[in-house]
């Protein structure tokens, strides 16, 4: 987090829920990828290619990869302006479903 300035107790939001944050996610993972080219990554932790996530949000990312180009939409988002996908038009519905999706996995 020490691109954005903060310090091991600042508050770090979640990219997608804006909740807290708590974990580090490789958007498009670890290995080179054509995707590392379309978005100009040039090395795994190439902050282009990270984004931070709650524990629930990062476990769900990294189980369904067909959400990386959205999951990039709102980390570019977040990198411009710091607004979180759950407050961002028009990311915020799809924000709200996987939190719904991600609470009711909890529950189960």
């Amino acid at each position: 987090m020490a691109h954005f300035g903060l310090g091991p107790d600042d508050f770090a939001p979640c990219e997608v829920t804006g909740g807290p944050g708590s974990d580090v996610h490789h958007i498009f993972g670890r290995v080179k990828c054509e995707a590392w080219d379309r978005y100009g990554i040039t090395h795994a932790d190439d902050i282009n290619n990270l984004m931070f996530l709650s524990r629930d949000v990062h476990q769900w990312a990294g189980q369904n990869e067909l959400y990386n180009e959205w999951l990039m939409k709102v980390h570019q988002g977040f990198l411009d302006d710091g607004i979180t996908g759950f407050a961002r038009q028009p990311y915020a519905e799809e924000s709200r479903k996987l939190l719904q999706l991600v609470i009711e996995k909890n529950r189960v």
